[in-house]
């Protein structure tokens, strides 16, 4: 996994969701949870070059999180039966 190490390298990357929370990151901002999985997940899948598309990186554990899962929400909260 490509991991950024400063603000200036973020030059790749098309504008999608977790962009700005990689950024704010970058900057030394604080991140409520969720832009934490966003953030993460922008950086991990380098961006989004290849399109706003599901990873398909199932054991990945933010996968049900990930903002393009075509499963959405699914299997997660508190109808989900690890609760």
């Amino acid at each position: 996994m490509k991991t950024l190490q400063r603000k200036s390298e973020l030059t790749f990357g098309i504008s999608a969701r977790g962009r700005r929370e990689l950024v704010k990151h970058l900057k030394g901002g604080k991140l409520t949870r969720k832009e934490a999985m966003l953030a993460a997940c922008y950086d991990c899948v380098c961006g989004y070059e290849d399109g706003k598309v599901d990873c398909r990186v199932m054991r990945c554990p933010l996968h049900p999180f990930m903002p393009f899962n075509p499963e959405g929400k699914k299997g997660r909260g508190e109808d989900s039966p690890e609760n």
